[in-house]
């Protein structure tokens, strides 16, 4: 079973040979670095509801999860396997139905998922949020397969479906199932409900923020689709799914890309305030997550590959 963690440089710590014992491929930098931004990220993106015996335990959750989110994405998106994700749903399956799972299944990067579901609180009055945190899961799966197939069939993508699937793999809403889980006190009923749309706002500003942000690494290495691509490609603009040969083909594609970009940095916005509406017009202290999704979004607009200051 997880043992809580003393603070939050051992949050990061347990992190880093977490990924050393089960010999993760981790290519996303140094783990070390990596996880140390991303835990105060998730600290920001914590509610003030946890109770603070339980926060360093709640942190350390979402970095368990956000590591297995990273891998899953790295390898459908540059190996085009689904080995650690279809393993994670038999095992999302079994946990939720209260069975052991079979032998060989937990190990690698699903042993993360696991920690987190066996860390769950057990408490019969917790018994309803358990239920919502693992009905949040399966929409985090269906987001990842449906980036699956339009990758290995791309005529399949069009923006609609694509706006309502793979923000999934962005959403956050198992996060807030997590504080409330580890919550001094229940939530009255409207908050609950009030956060949940607010938090569906954040999942599409985040994925619609990222596809900007990413979106020079999937052209030139990956080859993935993104909305920007999709949007391109409905607009008529022919070859835009094939892999870039480099830099210059790139810079050349800006006037083309350019419009579509902003499109979708709009709508990113757009979903951002709505996000920041809905938070607002809660009785919680919502200032700090505010402000970490408010970074986070326009870290990724910094990271356009023709973004000016």
């Amino acid at each position: 079973m997880l043992t809580p963690p003393t603070d939050f440089t051992d949050v990061t710590n347990r992190i880093v040979r977490f990924i050393e014992a089960n010999e993760i491929k981790f290519v996303r930098g140094k783990p070390q670095e990596y996880f140390e931004q991303l835990t105060r990220m998730h600290v920001g993106l914590t509610l003030p509801i946890v109770a603070p015996d339980k926060l360093t335990t709640v942190v350390l959750l979402k970095n368990l999860y956000s590591l297995w989110n990273f891998v899953v994405d790295d390898e459908l998106d540059r190996d085009g396997r689904t080995h650690s994700l279809d393993a994670t749903m038999q095992l999302v399956l079994h946990r939720s139905r209260g069975e052991t799972p079979p032998p060989g299944l937990v190990s690698g990067v699903t042993r993360a998922f696991d920690d987190i579901l066996q860390a769950l609180p057990t408490e019969p009055g917790k018994a309803r949020m358990r239920d919502m945190f693992y009905m949040d899961l399966w929409p985090l799966m269906t987001g990842f397969k449906y980036e699956y197939c339009i990758n290995q069939m791309p005529e399949a993508a069009n923006s609609l479906e694509y706006c309502m699937f793979t923000p999934l793999v962005a959403g956050i809403s198992h996060y807030l199932d997590l504080d409330c889980l580890f919550a001094a006190s229940e939530l009255p009923p409207a908050v609950y409900g009030r956060l949940r749309g607010a938090y569906a706002h954040i999942g599409q500003a985040f994925k619609l923020s990222s596809d900007i942000g990413t979106l020079k690494r999937e052209l030139l290495e990956e080859d993935n689709l993104n909305l920007v691509r999709i949007k391109a490609r409905e607009a008529g603009v022919s070859g835009i799914e094939r892999k870039l040969s480099g830099e210059k083909e790139l810079e050349a594609l800006r006037p083309t890309l350019q419009p579509f970009i902003d499109q979708v940095r709009q709508k990113a916005t757009e979903h951002l305030e709505a996000a920041r509406s809905e938070l607002g017009a809660t009785s919680l202290d919502t200032q700090r997550l505010v402000g970490t999704v408010s970074m986070i979004v326009q870290g990724y607009f910094k990271r356009d590959m023709f973004f000016k200051e």
